[in-house]
């Protein structure tokens, strides 16, 4: 795959229940294939949304990756640092180390982790736990078309399973979830 420069268009149109979309871009009448494991943001991606991405050659044609959302009022988001920028893979004095589990990473004790919910065996569990979600509160959080395209984007990267989990069972651990309060 080549990677190309960073590029600025618009989402033209994403299928949330596929995880997949298309953006319209400058210099191009085609649209631009992306996939929701390609959106580097915790937003949901919407139609209209300005956003910056690469363009990669891939066997199927060219695909966005690293897609971010731009702000309305900014012009141009760049992971690139300023020349006032350090570049240290070293941790700096405020940066903690540690192999401890940070907060959001811990499981609660309180009885109700993901093994609980109907459904959740350990095949589900295990990608549940790869897509971040590590508690039956974390889970509550997610629209259930967002957490299944989450979901579908990590098993399609790491093939946990070959039954992925389809939208009503996703629904239900989600409304299960909020049940147990």
């Amino acid at each position: 795959m080549k990677r190309r420069k960073q590029v600025k268009g618009k989402i033209k149109k994403y299928l949330s229940y596929r995880g997949y979309g298309f953006i319209e871009y400058e210099d191009s009448e085609k649209d631009i294939f992306f996939h929701s494991s390609n959106f580097q943001s915790t937003e949901i991606p919407s139609e209209g949304q300005e956003v910056e991405f690469r363009l990669i050659d891939t066997p199927k044609g060219k695909e966005a990756v690293d897609v971010k959302v731009i702000p309305p009022g900014v012009e141009q988001v760049s992971d690139e640092p300023t020349e006032t920028e350090q570049v240290s893979d070293e941790p700096t004095e405020t940066e903690q180390v540690s192999d401890e589990p940070t907060e959001a990473e811990q499981i609660p004790e309180t009885g109700t982790d993901l093994g609980e919910l109907n459904g959740v065996g350990p095949k589900y569990l295990e990608l549940l736990k790869a897509a971040g979600i590590n508690s039956v509160e974390s889970i509550k959080e997610y629209a259930p078309e967002v957490l299944l395209a989450n979901l579908l984007a990590v098993n399609e990267a790491q093939g946990i399973t070959k039954r992925p989990p389809k939208l009503p069972l996703v629904k239900e651990w989600i409304q299960a979830a909020t049940d147990l309060g």
